[in-house]
Formats: C-alpha cells, sequence, structure tokens
C-alpha cells in the first residue's frame, strides 16, 4: 500500500466517521409504553410492597403501590390458633 492510498483510506474513514456522528445526532427512536410488574419479594419478607409502573423509554409515565401482601396470609394463620399463640406472629 502507497503513502497515497492510506491518505485516501485515511480520508474515507473520516467521511464515514463525521457521516454515522451526525446520523446518531440525528435520529430519535420511537418507544412503545411497557407495563412492569416489579414484586412482590421473598415470601417471607414482611410487609411486601408490590409496584406496576408503565414506562416509555427509561422515564417511568406512573406508578401504581399495593402494600400489604401479608394481611391475608396473617388472618389464615390466626384461624386455627388461639389467641395466645397468635400474640408471636404479630409483625413488630
Amino acid at each position: 500500500m502507497t503513502s497515497t492510498e492510506s491518505l485516501i483510506d485515511r480520508k474515507q474513514l473520516a467521511y464515514i466517521a463525521s457521516q454515522a456522528a451526525d446520523a446518531r445526532l440525528n435520529v430519535e427512536l420511537e418507544t412503545e409504553g411497557m407495563t412492569l410488574n416489579i414484586g412482590p419479594q421473598h415470601p417471607a419478607t414482611h410487609g411486601t410492597l408490590r409496584i406496576i409502573a408503565h414506562l416509555d423509554g427509561e422515564q417511568v409515565v406512573w406508578a401504581e403501590p399495593s402494600c400489604g401482601y401479608m394481611h391475608r396470609g396473617y388472618e389464615k394463620l390466626t384461624e386455627v390458633r388461639t389467641y395466645p399463640q397468635v400474640t408471636s406472629l404479630v409483625n413488630r
């Protein structure tokens, strides 16, 4: 390869790189909304939380938290126990 060919190749590469950089700046991607369920966490954790989040790209449009997944489980456990047995199940 001669120095002239090398110079031409460098000029072509510089031109291609500048065109690619301009193309990246001028293109805006269209995104669809996405609904993401976060949680509930591990059943052994106390006071679990579930969040339903609606995303538009990387931005959160809205989020709906649902608290208190322990409530029904606690009620079910207390149906078959006496009052002294239930006191040990109460969350602190």
